[in-house]
């Protein structure tokens, strides 16, 4: 028994030495991937912005793993809301050039299943209203973007890793995030800016 005894010590200092080590890797590479995500808002694309928050959502686990999400959590908001942002521009820009006169990008969530609707529609009111009464769930408007259709494809582009099926999501951290940070409770028209001006 007492020879077994080293072997034991020994075990038990190498396992603690690899944990040290695996943890550590899964901080660096973390760090590496929210360089990564931070660096594909630049290239406006709804893709890569859909990639970027995938790479944070990763990050986030291994910040978890390695027992610095905490430390970390700062940073992953800052990252995560430059994309955000980036995806608040691209429909910004699709409204300056469609000159977007009443047309609104429309978030619909299911307060059974917790589903998000995204559409879009020229009368966003009266549509959303149809569907609140027409749809086999209770769904309630939990946001609006000034936009076209392209406005619409970009946020379903940028999302489309919590894409359930035709116009619904699935109500990941990410997209509420972006609903909560980035669209008026109401729907309006003009651009952006425009809105932001009026708040």
């Amino acid at each position: 028994m007492k020879e077994l005894m080293p072997e034991i010590h020994i075990k038990t200092r190498n396992e603690e030495r690899d944990a040290i080590i695996d943890k550590t890797e899964a901080h660096i590479d973390g760090i590496s991937l929210l360089e990564e995500a931070a660096a594909s808002w630049t290239t406006c694309n709804p893709h890569e912005i859909n990639i970027g928050l995938e790479k944070i959502k990763t990050a986030r686990s291994l910040f978890a793993y390695c027992d610095a999400l905490q430390d970390m959590q700062w940073i992953i908001y800052a990252v995560e809301m430059q994309l955000f942002r980036t995806i608040r521009e691209l429909c910004e820009e699709e409204a300056k050039k469609k000159r977007n006169t009443g047309g609104n990008v429309y978030f619909l969530q299911s307060r059974e299943t917790g589903l998000i609707k995204i559409g879009f529609s020229k009368q966003p009111k009266s549509r959303t209203k149809n569907l609140m009464v027409s749809h086999h769930e209770e769904i309630e408007p939990i946001g609006f973007i000034p936009g076209s259709q392209r406005t619409e494809s970009s946020i379903h582009k940028a999302f489309s890793k919590t894409h359930k099926r035709g116009e619904w999501f699935y109500p990941s951290i990410e997209l509420l995030g972006f609903i909560k940070g980035f669209s008026s409770p109401l729907p309006l028209a003009g651009s952006a800016k425009q809105i932001e001006a009026r708040a």
